[in-house]
Order: structure tokens, then C-alpha cells, then sequence
């Protein structure tokens, strides 16, 4: 089993062509709409961004998972009048359950003392995305040195600081490229890079793409 945070960038790249198994996609907004009060759904460790749990389930357990997936799609199907209300409901079942296996494991316990940083940096790079991309800026707002920052991003999150950062930048970048017409240089200006040049070397070294081969792809 494998819990995606929020804001957590991930990839099904490296998947097999035989990976067989659930997805369930969901937001806050969901449970907002059906009269669920959102700190209930933000109290979950399971969905805080500042980890990224993963853990091997037994049998048993891969059963007990697997019944409420295939609850939540009978309902998707039924299409009765309280559905949405019955889905949040098992996907709240689903919250619980997996809290629960995550914290027998002791997945939790080593992130406790960091989670704090880490919602922190997520924060500031919300709102600093545009202008600041070194990690020493990051690093000296959250009073700790940029090594130990890199090496706590990367233990909760899979991915350093520095690695977060590019990740945020090109997943912007891809979206700017898709859904707007701007022009490459006005996106490199718009995502704080002063030379378009060095902005196209970020996108093709990260995609293995130009941005202008990227953008005809959807054409």
C-alpha cells in the first residue's frame, strides 16, 4: 500500500506493464461538500505531506483493503441518491484503517519531530515558488542548515530539497506549457529565471524534452 500526500510529486513511470491494484483519488473538497468537517480529515498522520508512507500488507489485510475498493466501486456504479455520502464514508473507513496499519508499522514515530519543518518548507515554497529556488533561502527562513534540510526532505519525502524544488518548478512548468499560451520566455520570467536559455536546460534536463517539443506534443 502506498499513500500520495498532497503535494507530494510522484510518477507511475517506473510501474510494470502487469501492476495490477486500486487507485483512489480524492481532495478535501469532497468531504467539505458532504458535511464533513475538514480537521477531521487533516487530523490523519496518513495525509499529512510530510511523509510518504508506504508498507507491504499481509494477506488479510490486502483483503480487507481490497473490500472497501470494491464497495466504493459498486457504489460508484449504483449511482443511488445518498452515494456521495456513502463513498465518504468508506473512503473515511479506508482513512482509518490504513492510519492504523501505518502506525503498527511505527511509520510514524521517527516523523513526529520534523513534520513541523517540513509543513513549513511546503509552505514557504508555495509562496515563494515564483522568485526563490536555492535551497539555502529555504534553509535560513527555517533556521537550519541547507545539508540537514536536504537529508530531512529526503528521509519523510523521498526527494531532497533541492530535488523538491525542481520537481514543483517543472510540474508549473508543465502546466503553464499546457494550459496557457505564453511564450517559452514569458514562462521562464514568470518562474524567476533570468536567462530562457538556462530555463529551457532545466525543462530538457529534467524532461528529456524541450519546452517547445513538450507544448506540440498536445497540438
Amino acid at each position: 500500500m502506498i499513500v500520495i500526500p498532497t503535494r507530494v510529486i510522484t510518477s507511475s513511470k517506473n510501474w510494470t506493464l502487469d501492476t495490477k491494484g486500486y487507485v483512489l483519488l480524492f481532495n478535501i473538497h469532497f468531504f467539505l461538500q458532504n458535511n464533513f468537517t475538514h480537521k477531521f480529515i487533516e487530523s490523519k498522520k496518513i495525509l499529512s505531506s510530510s511523509i510518504q508512507p508506504n508498507i507491504q500488507l499481509t494477506e488479510n489485510q490486502a483483503e480487507e483493503i481490497a473490500d472497501i475498493f470494491e464497495t466504493l466501486i459498486k457504489e460508484k456504479r449504483l449511482k443511488s441518491i445518498h452515494m456521495k455520502e456513502l463513498i465518504a464514508l468508506k473512503i473515511l473507513e479506508l482513512v482509518i484503517i490504513s492510519e492504523r496499519l501505518f502506525e503498527a508499522e511505527r511509520i510514524f514515530e521517527e516523523s513526529i519531530p520534523s513534520i513541523d519543518i517540513i509543513k513549513r518548507f511546503i509552505d514557504l515554497l508555495d509562496i515563494n515558488l515564483l522568485k526563490m529556488h536555492a535551497v539555502r533561502f529555504y534553509a535560513e527562513q527555517l533556521t537550519v542548515h541547507p545539508n540537514y534540510l536536504n537529508s530531512l526532505i529526503k528521509k519523510h519525502i523521498g526527494l531532497t530539497a533541492k530535488e523538491a524544488i525542481q520537481n514543483r518548478l517543472l510540474l508549473e512548468t508543465k502546466y503553464l506549457l499546457h494550459s496557457t499560451t505564453l511564450t517559452i520566455k514569458e514562462i521562464s520570467n514568470h518562474l524567476g529565471f533570468n536567462d530562457p536559455n538556462y530555463f529551457t536546460v532545466f525543462f530538457k534536463r529534467l524532461e528529456k524534452v524541450s519546452p517547445a517539443n513538450y507544448r506540440s506534443s498536445f497540438l
